[in-house]
């Protein structure tokens, strides 16, 4: 399997695993760093099941209870279908919830666990979704043909969801954000991120630009208003420097034009607040959407941004 499959099957982003791979990471008692292993083939990395399994049973050594194997995860995911067994959401990580406790019967039976979302398990931990109710859902997960109602609405809208972000943030690469508000925290603003912006804007505010996701869309409008504003800014008050490459409101300052030293003010406060924002809407992101390709996306928008 590749990076990205063997991400979703340990249920981290693409980050973790790059991680895991190169630098490793501790065990929960002993501290011991560990790296999971892998077979490079040509330029990428192939990770066997055996692999993730010793990755794994270190985890399960100091830690028992917590690390099914990938042969558990794969029969639970799919029976789930990749979502959450009980309140069938899609989410991108799911855990793996035991119906016979694991301090009184030691196993990783698939007959007697679900594949749960972070809420649910919770749920089921402290006894809100209590032992009973749990079997019911596992066997309703084994009816053959189980579908709940709306559950094929649940796919479609998630699918869209996702097509929607990667049309947006394969115009929206983070080497071009985070050298915006790199620059910006300088009072500058790059001359070829107001016509790169104009782009992105114009899909925000499309028609066809919504998300069922509203946590989502709230987070990337949390970031993108403040960048939007701050270029209106830039483009009424900013004068280019050098060889035009920037403007900037350096050497302005005895410009006695109302509004002047509020707008830039302002620009100093909506840059930490859309610095902010975007921070947190990509941890959302790589969180809930593991599915999304982010460097492919970048790639996509340098590509475009270069060509500007």
């Amino acid at each position: 399997m590749n990076e990205k499959e063997a991400a979703f099957l340990l249920g981290v982003s693409r980050e973790k695993i790059a991680e895991i791979i190169n630098d490793g990471v501790p065990l929960p008692i002993s501290k011991t760093v560990i790296r999971l292993e892998v077979t490079r083939v040509g330029d990428t990395n192939s990770i066997s099941d055996e692999q993730i399994d010793t990755f794994i049973a270190a985890f399960e050594a100091e830690d028992p209870g917590r690390n099914p194997p990938i042969a558990v995860r794969r029969a639970l995911l799919t029976e789930a279908n990749h979502r959450c067994g009980i309140c069938r959401r899609p989410v991108a990580r799911l855990s793996f919830h035991h119906l016979l406790e694991w301090e009184k019967v030691k196993h990783h039976d698939p007959k007697h666990m679900l594949a749960v979302c972070g809420t649910c398990h919770d749920n089921c931990t402290i006894g809100v979704i209590d032992k009973k109710c749990q079997e019911i859902y596992k066997a309703k997960l084994q009816t053959p043909h189980y579908l709940p109602d709306g559950d094929m609405d649940v796919m479609k809208k998630r699918q869209r969801d996702l097509d929607q972000m990667t049309l947006l943030f394969s115009q929206l690469p983070r080497s071009v954000l985070d050298h915006f508000f790199y620059e910006a925290s300088g009072q500058y603003m790059p001359m070829a991120f107001l016509d790169f912006w104009g782009n992105v804007v114009d899909v925000l505010k499309s028609v066809g630009f919504h998300l069922y996701d509203n946590n989502a869309e709230q987070l990337i409008h949390a970031f993108a208003q403040p960048i939007d504003k701050m270029t209106q800014i830039a483009s009424q008050w900013g004068h280019p420097t050098g060889p035009g490459d920037k403007l900037t409101f350096s050497g302005m300052e005895n410009l006695t034009a109302i509004g002047f030293h509020e707008a830039i003010g302002e620009f100093v406060i909506l840059n930490r607040t859309a610095y902010a924002a975007y921070k947190k809407t990509y941890t959302y992101l790589r969180e809930n959407y593991l599915e999304l390709d982010f460097e492919a996306m970048d790639a996509a928008g340098l590509s475009a941004y270069a060509g500007r």
